[in-house]
């Protein structure tokens, strides 16, 4: 990952070399309408995070996150404290 796609000042380098942040970042990328994942959850089958935001057809009244699965489902989803806590999330393009 490009060093230049950070939003904030908290980025940490993993053992590829690509660039992470924590997940105020995650969330900012979330908003401007990114994927994001952890680099935690590799080899657990977990793909993605993204913001749905309802349009006027949707019966949700404000936006919310969803886990893309392995199987391709997609599913509401909320951060753990370890999720929130670690400097290991990144863009999925």
């Amino acid at each position: 990952m490009d060093k230049a796609v950070m939003i904030g000042k908290k980025a940490e380098q993993d053992k590829s070399g690509n660039w992470c942040f924590d997940f105020s970042d995650a969330y900012r990328h979330l908003d401007n309408n990114k994927s994001v994942a952890r680099v935690g959850w590799h080899g657990k089958g977990l793909l993605k995070i993204t913001m749905q935001r309802p349009d006027k057809n949707s019966k949700m009244g404000t936006s919310y996150l969803y886990i893309t699965m392995p199987d391709g489902t997609n599913i509401p989803w909320l951060p753990s404290q370890t999720d929130l806590s670690r400097v290991d999330w990144y863009i999925v393009e």
